[in-house]
C-alpha cells in the first residue's frame, strides 16, 4: 500500500514539477534600430526562434539587410542572418526588415528600443533618439506592450520613458518598461549573445521581467545565468561593468609603462596577476588605450551620472584620464623614434580586431599627430579602411601590409589582427626603408626583433 502512495505522490509532485517548469513561447517582438545592438538582439532572437521585425528609419540600410547585405563586420552575424531569413522565405515569419516604425510598433508585441545614446560635448549619453522613438511609441499604441530599453543609457531613463509617454497621453495600463541591457564585444557578439555570462533583466512589474526572461528561455536552459532586479539597478550594471572593465585596462597599462622603466615584462606581470581567481586574467592585455564605442562613453555618463547625484567620480574621473595620459606616452615615443624620418605604416585601423568600428581607436589619434608634423602615411587594416577614409580621405590607404611597409622608415602597429601576428620580420626587413618599429600590442618578442635588427619599442615588453 505504501508503495502505491509513493508512485502516486511521484506522479503529482512530476506533474506538479511539469507545470511550474516555464516553456518557451514564441514572441512576436519588433527591434527598433538596426546598429550594432540592435541588429545583433534581432538576429539573434530570431536565431533562437521569435518572430523578429528589425526597423529603421535608414531605408538604404534596410534594403541592403533585404538583401542580407550587414552593414557592420562582425564575425558569424552572417551566419546567423541568413537561415533566419531563409525561415522568413518559407512564411515562418523569422526575420523581417522594414521602414514602417508606426506599423511594427502597433503589430508587434514586445518593442525593443536598441538605438544609438552616442557621447554628448558634455560627457553625458545623448538620448534625442530614445526621445524621438518614445514619441513614435507613443503614437501607436493601441495594445497592451512591453517596451525593452536594450540602449545603454543613464540611470533613471526608464523611469523617465515611463512618465513621458504618460505625459503624452498614454494609458499606463497599456504598456511595461523593462531593462534588459547588452553585454556584447565586439568581435565576439554571437558568440556573447548565444553564450554570454548573464542576461541582466530591470522592472517594475513583476510579470513583465519573466516575461522577457522567457524570451532567453533557451539560453537559460543551455547554462547562461539570469538575474531580475529593479529598473535602476539593471542600469546601473551596465555602467559599473564597463567601468570596472575600463579599469582594469587603464591599470595594465600603468604597470606596464612601469615595466618599461624598470625592466620587467608586462605580460608576465599580468599572467602572474590573472592566476588569482580573485583578478582574474581577462582585460589585462596592454595595449593603446581602450576605444570602441562602450568604454569611452559609458565612464563619461557614470562620470556624469555621479556628478548629478552630487557625488565626486574619483575613480572613474581617473579612467579616462589615465587612458588620455597612456596614449600620449605612446605618441611621444612615437614621435622620438620619427626624428627625422619621413615615412610611416600604420598596421590596423579599428579599435580592435574583428571588427570595422574605429570609433576612439588610437590609429584617429597616430594620424592626427603625424599629419600635424606633415608625414607621409600608408595605412592597412582588413576592414577598417573605408570608414577611416571618411576621417582622413589623404591618407594612403593600401591593399595589404606588405604593400604599406614597404618604403617605411617607422611601422606602427596598432591591432592586433591575426594577420600582423604572422607577419614574417625577415620579409619586413627587406620591405621597409628603416628597421623601426613600434609595437603598440606586443604582437611581437623582442629577441625576435632583435635578430633582425630591428629597432623597437613596445609596451611594457623588454
Amino acid at each position: 500500500m505504501r508503495y502505491y502512495i509513493f508512485c502516486a505522490t511521484l506522479l503529482l509532485s512530476s506533474k506538479f514539477l511539469a507545470q511550474q517548469q516555464p516553456v518557451f513561447k514564441k514572441e512576436k517582438i519588433c527591434v527598433i534600430g538596426t546598429g550594432y545592438v540592435g541588429l545583433v538582439t534581432g538576429i539573434g532572437l530570431a536565431h533562437i526562434g521569435h518572430d523578429i521585425t528589425c526597423v529603421d528609419i535608414d531605408a538604404k540600410k534596410i534594403a541592403n539587410l533585404k538583401n542580407n547585405i550587414i552593414p557592420i563586420y562582425e564575425p558569424g552575424l552572417k551566419e546567423l542572418l541568413i537561415p533566419a531569413v531563409k525561415k522568413r522565405d518559407n512564411s515562418k515569419q523569422s526575420l523581417r526588415f522594414n521602414t514602417s516604425i508606426d506599423h511594427e510598433i502597433q503589430a508587434n508585441d514586445i518593442i525593443y528600443i536598441a538605438v544609438g545614446t552616442p557621447m554628448s560635448d558634455e560627457g553625458h549619453a545623448d538620448l534625442r533618439a530614445i526621445e524621438a522613438t518614445l514619441n513614435n511609441i507613443a503614437k501607436n499604441i493601441t495594445t497592451k506592450k512591453i517596451i525593452c530599453m536594450k540602449s545603454t543609457v543613464p540611470v533613471g531613463t526608464c523611469a523617465h520613458a515611463k512618465q513621458t509617454l504618460i505625459k503624452k497621453g498614454v494609458n499606463p495600463l497599456l504598456f511595461d518598461i523593462v531593462s534588459n541591457p547588452e553585454f556584447l564585444k565586439e568581435g565576439t557578439a554571437v558568440e556573447d549573445f548565444l553564450h554570454g555570462d548573464r542576461i541582466i533583466i530591470g522592472c517594475e512589474n513583476k510579470s513583465a521581467g519573466e516575461r522577457i526572461k522567457n524570451l532567453y528561455l533557451p539560453l537559460i536552459n543551455n547554462g547562461m545565468k539570469y538575474l531580475i532586479t529593479n529598473l535602476e539597478s539593471s542600469e546601473l550594471t551596465k555602467y559599473a561593468s564597463n567601468g570596472i572593465l575600463a579599469t582594469k585596462i587603464a591599470f595594465i597599462n600603468e604597470i606596464a609603462q612601469l615595466c618599461n622603466k624598470v625592466h620587467a615584462n608586462v605580460q608576465d606581470v599580468a599572467t602572474g596577476m590573472g592566476m588569482d581567481k580573485r583578478i582574474g586574467n581577462k582585460f589585462l592585455n596592454p595595449g593603446p588605450g581602450f576605444g570602441g564605442s562602450c568604454f569611452p562613453k559609458d565612464t563619461k555618463a557614470l562620470e556624469a551620472t555621479m556628478k548629478k547625484n552630487n557625488l565626486d567620480a574619483h575613480i572613474v574621473r581617473t579612467i579616462f584620464k589615465s587612458n588620455e595620459q597612456h596614449k600620449q606616452v605612446i605618441l611621444d615615443r612615437i614621435n622620438t623614434a620619427l626624428e627625422n624620418k619621413e615615412n610611416v605604416a600604420i598596421l590596423g585601423l579599428t579599435f580592435k580586431a574583428n571588427t570595422d568600428d574605429i570609433r576612439y581607436s588610437f590609429a584617429i589619434d597616430l594620424i592626427e599627430n603625424l599629419q600635424k608634423k606633415n608625414k607621409n602615411i600608408k595605412a592597412y587594416d582588413p576592414q577598417g579602411t573605408d570608414n577611416m577614409k571618411q576621417l582622413f580621405p589623404n591618407v594612403t590607404y593600401c591593399t595589404s601590409k606588405e604593400d604599406a611597409i614597404k618604403n617605411a622608415d617607422l611601422i606602427v602597429i596598432v591591432t592586433e589582427w591575426d594577420e600582423f601576428k604572422t607577419l614574417d620580420l625577415k620579409t619586413c626587413a627587406e620591405l621597409c626603408r628603416t628597421k623601426c618599429i613600434v609595437d603598440t600590442r606586443n604582437i611581437f618578442k623582442p629577441q625576435e626583433l632583435k635578430r633582425h635588427n630591428f629597432t623597437y619599442f613596445n609596451i611594457g615588453n623588454m
